[in-house]
């Protein structure tokens, strides 16, 4: 069963979502594109010499990576699809769900395709981190702290 919301939007004309992938997903990021159903979003993941942003990824010589957003997502459903294959891509993943949160996003979507460490849901000795505990804690805490309360109680409803 479709939400109730979503209809709606839908019967208004409202714009589609959002698309923002990490650099690992990149490939599955085109192939949502192609069925029409989400609009690019536009980041900047390098600079060239005179401090413009590039969509190409160069990361800093200490391994540091630029994010920059080119695309206006205040008040927009934002998708992110991301996942957890190696720590910059986590890093990605939660930079990016950051800085739509400060941008305003009305409603923010996250695809991972790959979750690493899923398989450790608990700890098995004491004082075991359990990363796929981490990860999810952290997203949700940057979600809940940041998102404005119309925003967070129109997520409840649509989830």
């Amino acid at each position: 069963m479709k939400n109730t919301s979503d209809k709606r939007a839908r019967a208004k004309g409202a714009a589609k979502p959002l698309l923002f992938s990490s650099v690992g997903y990149q490939y599955l990021a085109e192939r949502m594109l192609a069925t029409g159903l989400f609009e690019a979003g536009v980041l900047g993941r390098s600079m060239d010499s005179e401090g413009n942003p590039l969509p190409e990824e160069g990361p800093f010589a200490d391994g540091e990576r630029y994010l920059r957003l080119m695309t206006n997502v205040e008040g927009r459903c934002v998708v992110i699809v991301a996942g957890t294959i190696n720590d910059s891509e986590t890093m990605d993943l939660l930079d990016l769900c950051h800085k739509m949160v400060e941008a305003g996003a009305e409603e923010i979507r996250v695809v991972v395709p790959y979750f690493g460490y899923s398989t450790m849901e608990r700890a098995v000795k004491p004082l075991e981190a359990v990363k796929a505990s981490s990860t999810t804690s952290t997203m949700a805490s940057r979600r809940t702290m940041s998102m404005p309360s119309r925003s967070l109680s129109s997520r409840s409803s649509s989830s």
